[in-house]
């Protein structure tokens, strides 16, 4: 008997505070675990990771094996510590995690309701 692998999951990141997109990866102290099937959600987890350095912050990433992280800002440093991992950093987000999660999924992250004043959103 053989394992089949789904191809249509995925697990994003998502830095939060309050419920709301933290408005720094680098900084913030509690990330969302939100794991996708097929376009709706399977699971989530909080993670703390307020004590964690930047390397142990992608190693945790990798680890979870996740695809993208959502987020408001990101250091270039944090950036091309992802990108190397193949983690996809979406920028330049804000707003109610609920609402974030509902969009990504619904493929409307792109809505300028989402985006953080003074940046523009780099969805695909």
């Amino acid at each position: 008997v053989g394992t089949s692998i789904d191809l249509n999951m995925e697990r994003i990141a998502i830095p939060i505070f309050h419920m709301r997109v933290s408005p720094v990866l680098d900084a913030c102290n509690q990330v969302l675990i939100v794991e996708l099937a097929d376009g709706a959600e399977v699971s989530r987890q909080e993670v703390c990771v307020g004590s964690l350095s930047l390397k142990e912050r992608l190693d945790l990433f990798v680890g979870l094996k996740i695809n993208r992280i959502i987020c408001g800002g990101i250091s270039e440093l944090m950036l091309t510590m992802l990108k190397s991992k193949q983690i996809e950093p979406i920028g330049g987000i804000s707003g109610e995690v609920e609402k974030i999660i509902v969009a990504y999924c619904c493929g409307n992250l792109d809505d300028p309701s989402f985006c953080m004043p003074g940046k523009r959103v780099n969805v695909k």
